[in-house]
C-alpha cells in the first residue's frame, strides 16, 4: 500500500504517519508496515515508477533486438499470423459494401519496432504492437458497383452471393494494434486483443 502526501502537518508526524492514522490503520487490522509513506509526488514518482519505465525500456529494447530469454520477435510473428486468419476485420476498400473484410490469407507478418513489453511474471509477457499483415480479404460489393467499374481493383470470387452483392477479394496491407500475452513455457500466445 502507497500513501503520498505533500500535507506533512495533517498526515505526517515527524517523518512517520501521523498516530491517530497508525491507529486506523490498526483498527481495520491493517498491518502498518505494509503501507508505503512517501512525502511527495518526486520521491515517489524516483523510487516506484522511474525504475519500471527503466524494466519497461530495457524491456523493449531486447524485445527488439531478439535477446530476451525464451522468445524472439520471430516466435510471435506466425502466432499473430495464427490468431488473424480469417478474422473479420475494419478497411476502406474499393466499392466496398460497409467496411469489412475478412482476412482470407495471410501472406507475411511485421511487427512495428516501437511496442511495450511488461514482465508479468517468471513465465508471461504482456506486449503491445502494431503489426502490419500482407494479406488477402474478401468482402462485399455492390453489384452496381461492379457492372460500372471497367478495372477493378478486386478479383470477382462469387458474382452470384445474392441478388444485391458479390463477393469480392483483393491483397492488402492491414496494420492492426495488437496487445498480447506471451507464454515461455508453452511457447505461444495465450491471450491476444485487437482493434482490428
Amino acid at each position: 500500500m502507497v500513501f503520498v502526501t505533500e500535507n506533512k502537518w495533517d498526515f505526517v508526524d515527524d517523518g512517520k504517519l501521523h498516530p491517530d492514522l497508525r491507529s486506523d490503520l490498526r483498527d481495520k487490522g491493517i498491518d502498518e508496515g505494509r503501507l508505503h509513506l512517501y512525502l511527495s509526488r518526486a520521491d515517489f514518482f524516483e523510487e516506484k515508477i522511474k525504475p519500471e519505465l527503466e524494466t519497461m525500456d530495457d524491456l523493449r529494447l531486447q524485445f527488439q533486438t531478439d535477446s530476451i530469454d525464451g522468445f524472439k520477435r520471430r516466435d510471435i510473428e506466425p502466432e499473430v499470423e495464427r490468431w488473424y486468419s480469417y478474422q473479420t476485420v475494419t478497411l476502406e476498400l474499393p466499392d466496398s459494401n460497409g467496411d469489412e473484410a475478412r482476412i482470407k490469407h495471410i501472406m507475411s507478418s511485421e511487427i512495428d519496432s516501437m511496442c511495450d513489453v511488461w514482465k508479468m511474471d517468471a513465465d508471461e509477457y504482456a506486449i503491445s504492437f502494431n503489426v502490419t499483415l500482407a494479406a488477402d480479404v474478401e468482402y462485399y460489393v455492390d453489384k452496381s458497383d461492379g457492372y460500372g467499374s471497367e478495372s477493378p481493383e478486386y478479383e470477382i470470387e462469387d458474382w452470384d452471393w445474392n441478388e444485391h452483392v458479390m463477393l469480392v477479394s483483393t491483397s492488402v496491407d492491414v496494420e492492426i494494434p495488437v496487445g498480447c500475452i506471451y507464454s515461455i513455457t508453452e511457447r505461444r500466445i495465450t491471450e491476444i486483443d485487437y482493434d482490428g
